[in-house]
């Protein structure tokens, strides 16, 4: 499963813990309310866990170096927009063979 709900099995996984969930958002907005009224805990990047809704809540950085990894898609012809060009420019460089990955 991608995203965050394999990387979360995974490292649930690696130590041995049977993990079962109750309850899959797909927004993280959603998701810090639920967690914000005590009715769970979520695993997310760390740049939710900055964001404003997050501010009431315990924030625990994972053991391990658990990480995922994000791709960004586009039209492979024509100019982006200039804020698809912001967030690119963001992210760093593109990899000369354009794979998204690094050499």
């Amino acid at each position: 499963m991608p995203g965050a709900p394999g990387v979360a099995g995974a490292a649930f996984a690696a130590r041995g813990i049977r993990r079962t969930t109750g309850l899959r958002l797909d927004d993280v907005h959603e998701a810090l309310e639920v967690v914000g009224r005590e009715a769970g805990m979520a695993p997310m990047p760390r740049s939710v866990t900055r964001k404003e809704q997050a501010g009431g809540l315990r924030c625990r950085a994972t053991a391990g170096g658990i990480s995922w990894e994000v791709s960004v898609a586009r039209p492979a012809d024509g100019r982006p927009s200039a804020a698809a060009r912001a967030l690119l420019a963001s992210l760093g460089p593109t990899p000369p063979d354009g794979s998204g990955r690094p050499d």
